[in-house]
């Protein structure tokens, strides 16, 4: 991997993500997850669906931004809404694309993310991370793996915070899914050059309601 990929990997890069729980804060509350199986239940289904889903519409926005020379980012970020049912995880995905680009401009000025900064609202984080990535000068398949890393990990340091679990285990759980992360980066990889139309679609449907009850807490620690 590339000092860029390490760079981006790092939890202290200002992507935004520490704000974030990925809809384990809003889970914990309906379910036990307040213990190392129950973190990693937790990620096991979010990397099978909406997981799955984010991974392969990067690798097409990837694909799209070495093959084209002008991509169509409007196409692109429609494709990316269509595929969000909750109002409340749009406006967080859209967040999490503002931060992406904010700290990618500043890393790597006049990038091919330069173009997103006129999306009314910010551009959703699958268009910011995959426009980032290929600033940084990574490949398709490591820019997959950078976002499903991010997922994990972002879980994992949200159940530390909100339940005080051992930050050594959680480690433990990160690392557990490696080969699970790297076969869903390959995964998306080989799909690339599918039609938008038929990019994964997997969803969240009960994380996307609690998403909606989340945003509406009088209290939380996290965005989303």
């Amino acid at each position: 991997m590339s000092a860029s990929f390490a760079l981006l990997a790092d939890g202290r890069f200002p992507s935004g993500g520490h704000a974030h729980s990925f809809g384990y804060e809003a889970a914990s509350r309906e379910w036990a997850l307040d213990s190392t199986e129950g973190v990693a239940s937790f990620i096991e289904g979010r990397l099978h669906s909406t997981g799955r889903t984010e991974a392969s519409l990067i690798a097409a926005v990837s694909h799209e931004i070495r093959t084209r020379q002008q991509p169509n980012w409007s196409v692109l970020d429609a494709e990316a809404e269509a595929r969000i049912i909750s109002g409340a995880l749009r406006a967080a995905s859209r967040a999490l694309g503002r931060q992406w680009l904010r700290a990618g401009g500043r890393v790597w000025p006049g990038g091919v993310a330069a173009d997103l900064f006129a999306t009314v609202g910010g551009p959703h984080q699958v268009l910011a991370l995959a426009a980032v990535g290929s600033d940084a000068g990574l490949g398709t398949y490591q820019t997959v793996l950078l976002h499903l890393h991010h997922l994990v990990s972002g879980i994992t340091t949200a159940a530390v915070r909100l339940h005080g679990l051992d930050p050594f285990e959680m480690s433990g759980v990160t690392e557990r899914f490696g080969e699970t992360l790297e076969a869903l980066a390959e995964e998306a990889t080989e799909s690339r050059a599918m039609p938008l139309a038929d990019v994964s679609a997997w969803s969240g449907p009960l994380t996307e309601i609690l998403a909606e009850e989340h945003a509406a807490w009088d209290s939380r620690l996290f965005q989303s």
